[in-house]
Parts: C-alpha cells; structure tokens; sequence
C-alpha cells in the first residue's frame, strides 16, 4: 500500500508542508509545498495560498502560486463524475475512497470508482443517514430525491457481494465498507 498524506477539508495549515510520500490536500495550506519525489493533489475545494514542488501535481482546487513538477502537471477543471471517467490521472488504483457528493450521485461515484479499486480497499461514504431521514425515525417529503438516492446507495452497497459494509450511525452517518472486488 502507498503512504498518503492527508490535509483534511477543516484543515488549515499556515507555514511549510515537507514529505516523502503522496499528499492530498482537501483544506488550506498558506505556504510552500515540498513533496520529494511523489504526487501532490489539490482536491476541488481545497486551496493552496504558496508555491507547490513535487514529482507531480493534480490540481481540482484553487492554487494561487507556482506549481513545480518534475514530471506533470495536470489541471482538472471538469465535474468530479466527468473528471474521473477522464482523466488519466484519477485512474487508480485507490485503496482508499470518500464519497460526499451530491446524494443522487453516490451510486454513480462508486461504479466510476468500483474497477479502480485495489483489493481490500476501504470505500467511506458521509451523510448516508441523511438525519435520519434514510432510516425513518425523521421524515422525509415524498418528493426528497437526496433520501431516495441515498437509501438506493446504502441498499445497493449493503446487498452487493464485492463489498463487505455496514452503516456507523456517527453524525449523519458513515458507510464504511471494504473492496472484495
């Protein structure tokens, strides 16, 4: 398995980020990025307030500053769903994925990712209790496309072979499940 570093979507980082191994960065980082001989990805929403050095850079994000790559630099300007069926730099394999998108797309997102997916690979999908509303303790409109999506989502993957799953009823819920494939 392939370290990564992660730079989480609260994150915020203010000064210089070193490492040898693949960075993600979901948060904010103000200042330089060195990432010796490995990939930096900026995912959609993050932002990187310096300059960037790495073997190679992905950015979905916001970067204002220089990126340096010894190799590539690739820029996704696209919508997520559209990016990973393109883009030969969201190929995989992953050996981790986390889902939290729009809630009619979660089943879309898994099939892009499901032939990506390394064996044994841990699949995390937020808010698949949707506050409650997927469970039926709250209510949910007849007309509530996201609680539809969603309890499609969980169904789906909960009664799937490849996956082992269950549901954690932490926050708004966490379906936690590893790749058979």
């Amino acid at each position: 398995m392939q370290e990564r570093a992660g730079v989480g979507s609260s994150v915020v980082i203010k000064g210089e980020l070193t490492a040898r191994e693949d960075v993600v960065i979901a948060g904010r980082v103000e200042g330089v990025i060195n990432v010796i001989g490995h990939l930096v990805v900026v995912e959609a929403g993050a932002h990187v307030a310096g300059d960037i050095t790495a073997t190679g850079i992905v950015v979905a994000g916001r970067v204002e500053g220089s990126l340096i790559a010894d190799e590539r630099i690739t820029v996704v300007n696209a919508p997520a769903l559209d990016a990973i069926g393109s883009d030969p730099a969201l190929e995989g394999p992953f050996d981790m994925v986390f889902i939290d998108a729009l809630k009619p797309e979660y089943e879309a997102y898994l099939a892009a990712l499901a032939g990506r997916l390394l064996p044994g690979a841990l699949i995390a999908a937020d808010n698949v209790l949707w506050s409650g509303r997927v469970s039926g303790s709250r209510p949910a409109a007849a007309d509530d496309a996201n609680t539809a999506a969603l309890r499609a989502f969980d169904a789906a993957v909960l009664a799937d072979a490849r996956f082992s799953a269950t549901i954690l009823p932490v926050g708004d819920g966490l379906l936690i499940a590893t790749w058979r494939g």
